[in-house]
């Protein structure tokens, strides 16, 4: 009798052993993964991931990185054959995350209604999940609803007061109104929150500029320049603050100067800004205009 009870107690043993053995193997496969999907090499990281799910099957980190990566290859079909074959009712991080990214996918492949459907069974399980409230707010937006899509990125907004997204879509909700000064607040609360983005110092001048708060305006502009001064839309924007703002010839004409270095060779649109109808009748610029074979 007692060898039976250790022969079966052994195999209990070499049972767990083989099976701890296979996680490990499992996991290897799973960094080896994460990897190549850190260097965007994707279909070495399915079949690193698909390896890890060999020896682990019901790995669930190995599996959202696996959906991540096929969402990241188009591979939108295999997203939604792995969700449906792993998810459940039961309501875990597991099945939460599952719910989430299935939304995604009917995001990523323009299916709209199917993602809001799905956005609002996870959103009744995690309602303080800025993140998916900011994604229905733009399911919103992309079916043109914008009324509803300004009321998710709000609800996202006061859920999460440094959710950047959110803000950003609201302030351009507001400046599409043509209603500035809401748009320059919430473009303000940006200012320290993303303060590497030359687009958010870009759109505070525009603001500045429009209700004619010119010194606010040229300060953000050159904010906008120092970060990216390769674009050409900060110096044009700038020349239109000086020209209407201060009445600064020399100023206007060195920073369109600054774009024509740039090879900014639009002539229509400057012609466009009422700001520059003048402009072109000054021999300064002219021979700027020359010196850059611009006619």
């Amino acid at each position: 009798m007692k060898k039976i009870l250790y022969f079966i107690l052994l195999l209990f043993i070499l049972s767990c052993s083989t099976i701890k053995t296979n996680k490990n193997i499992s996991y290897d496969y799973y960094q080896l993964g994460n990897e190549f999907f850190n260097l965007e090499k994707y279909d070495k990281a399915i079949t690193f991931y698909l390896k890890s799910l060999d020896y682990y099957p019901n790995s669930s980190d190995t599996i959202i990185n696996l959906i991540l990566t096929y969402q990241k290859t188009n591979k939108y079909e295999l997203v939604e054959n792995l969700i449906y074959k792993y998810y459940s009712k039961r309501i875990n991080e597991f099945n939460n995350k599952l719910l989430l990214l299935l939304g995604n996918n009917f995001f990523l492949q323009g299916k709209y209604n199917l993602a809001l459907k799905t956005y609002d069974e996870y959103i009744k399980i995690n309602p303080q999940d800025s993140n998916c409230l900011f994604n229905i707010g733009l399911s919103y937006q992309k079916l043109s609803d914008n009324a509803n899509a300004l009321n998710y990125f709000l609800k996202s907004y006061e859920n999460n007061k440094s959710h950047i997204p959110s803000i950003y879509n609201i302030a351009d909700y507001y400046y599409n109104e043509k209603n500035y000064q809401k748009s320059l607040y919430y473009f303000s609360l940006l200012e320290k929150l993303d303060s590497s983005n030359s687009d958010i110092f870009y759109r505070l001048g525009e603001l500045e500029f429009l209700i004619e708060e010119y010194e606010l305006a040229k300060k953000h502009l050159l904010e906008s320049i120092k970060l990216q001064p390769e674009n050409n839309d900060y110096f044009i924007l700038s020349a239109r603050i000086y020209s209407k703002g201060f009445n600064d010839k020399a100023k206007t004409i060195e920073y369109l100067d600054k774009a024509f270095k740039n090879k900014f060779n639009n002539l229509n649109l400057l012609k466009s800004y009422k700001e520059f109808n003048l402009l072109f009748e000054y021999e300064e610029f002219k021979k700027i205009l020359k010196i850059y074979n611009l006619k």
